[in-house]
């Protein structure tokens, strides 16, 4: 917002149409309200967003208007240029600048007075600046400093956590899982099947393994027929008709003449 609003008396009134014309030209946008009509505007200028110059000229003390845009305007908005050697008190803010020398230039004490109030003026209302590149990345740093601060803080007040344990179920779970026993001090483990070594394997020394297994006779080597006899003794009765077939002389014959 760079509203500027300039209320003055009519002797004043060549310097007050400098004034807006110099103003304009710095992309200002001003507007002039001069002797008693002025307080048409009062009202309106009372709430607004603009900067209030007043013009206290030769006439400007005695004119009732001037004083009521004095008590009505906020300090902080008011700025106060004398064109005359004395001017009238006020709950004013800034000093009164003086104008007296001015002659209508740009530049000068007079006028970087009035530039820099309203520079003052203006900044009340002026966006926050956005934060720099820099100031981001501290603040990124500093949160993500925190954050693990207080993650470390957590984990360091964090409760022990004790397993538990059903003994009527976790005990014969441990058989066959292999899980160690956390209170009896370890149960059960992996198990390693291991083949053992082969007879016949030249790195393996035996010579026990090796006499024993000499004692058996090898199944080819024995007569089939002595395969088939069985010294054992009978596992059951004969049935009746195999009794009956025993009686038969001739079954008899021919078992004794196989004899």
């Amino acid at each position: 917002m760079t509203a500027i609003r300039i209320v003055c008396t009519f002797d004043a009134v060549a310097t007050a149409e400098t004034l807006v014309r110099l103003l304009t030209a710095e992309a200002y946008d001003v507007t002039l309200s001069k002797g008693r009509q002025s307080l048409v505007d009062l009202a309106e200028a009372r709430g607004a967003r603009e900067a209030v110059i007043l013009i206290w000229s030769q006439d400007a003390p005695g004119a009732h208007y001037m004083h009521e845009w004095a008590d009505a305007i906020d300090p902080a908005r008011l700025i106060e240029i004398a064109r005359a050697p004395t001017w009238p008190r006020s709950a004013r803010r800034g000093a009164v600048i003086e104008f007296a020398q001015w002659r209508g230039e740009r530049g000068g004490k007079a006028w970087k007075a009035l530039d820099d109030r309203l520079s003052q003026v203006f900044a009340q209302w002026a966006p926050p600046k956005p934060l720099s590149m820099r100031a981001m990345a501290g603040m990124a740093g500093a949160g993500a400093a925190a954050a693990l601060g207080g993650v470390m803080l957590m984990g360091a007040n964090a409760p022990e956590i004790v397993p538990k344990t059903d003994p009527t179920y976790d005990d014969a779970a441990r058989l066959f899982t292999g899980m160690p026993d956390l209170q009896a001090g370890g149960m059960g483990g992996v198990i390693n099947a291991i083949e053992p070594p082969s007879i016949d394997d030249p790195l393996i020394d035996a010579p026990r393994l090796r006499a024993s297994a000499a004692v058996y006779e090898p199944l080819a080597a024995r007569a089939p027929d002595a395969l088939l006899v069985s010294d054992a003794p009978a596992l059951r009765e004969a049935s009746l008709m195999e009794r009956i077939v025993a009686l038969n002389p001739l079954t008899r014959e021919d078992e004794g003449g196989a004899d």
